[in-house]
C-alpha cells in the first residue's frame, strides 16, 4: 500500500479537513491501513472535540473525497469512510 504524506494530502479536500486528518493520524498513514472503525473513531473524535454535526459532516465529506480518489486510482480497494454521514 501507499503511504500518505502531508504533501499528497494537499491535493485533496479543504484545508481544515486535511489539518483534522493529519492531527489525528500517524506521521505516515498508509491508506490501506485505515479501517472503517478507525474512520468512525476519527469522526466521533471530531464530535467529542466540540465540532458541530454540520462541521463534522463537511470534514467527513472532504476526507471521503480523498479516499474515493484513492479507490479510483487503485491505491486501495474500498473507502473506509463510505458509510459515514457526510
Amino acid at each position: 500500500m501507499h503511504a500518505i504524506h502531508a504533501e499528497r494530502l494537499y491535493l485533496f479536500g479543504s484545508e481544515r479537513s486535511r489539518a483534522n486528518w493529519l492531527m489525528n493520524a500517524e506521521e505516515n498513514v498508509r491508506l490501506g491501513d485505515v479501517t472503517p472503525d478507525a474512520a468512525a473513531d476519527w469522526r466521533a473524535g471530531l464530535l467529542a472535540a466540540g465540532l458541530s454535526e454540520a462541521t463534522v459532516r463537511l470534514h467527513t465529506r472532504n476526507v471521503k473525497t480523498l479516499f474515493n480518489a484513492a479507490v479510483e486510482r487503485e491505491l486501495i480497494g474500498k473507502n473506509p469512510f463510505r458509510s459515514l454521514k457526510s
